[in-house]
């Protein structure tokens, strides 16, 4: 199954996956195919073609 342009998920394999995809997988239509193990106790970091860098926590604007 293609998810997206970096994930490619093989049927019967299991595919670590970051936070914000297994949301993907388990919260919407998509759940009823995929199996989920384990839970988002731990924090594993960045997951390749999950972004580059972590997100900069100092804003450069304002919204007001």
């Amino acid at each position: 199954f293609v998810l997206d342009n970096h994930h490619l998920l093989e049927k019967e394999k299991p595919f670590l996956v970051c936070s914000n995809t297994a949301s993907m997988l388990k919260d919407t239509r998509l759940a009823k195919h995929f199996q989920m193990d384990g839970d988002l106790s731990v924090h594993y970091g960045l997951f390749e073609g999950c972004g580059e860098t972590p997100a900069s926590k100092e804003s450069k604007s304002s919204c007001c």
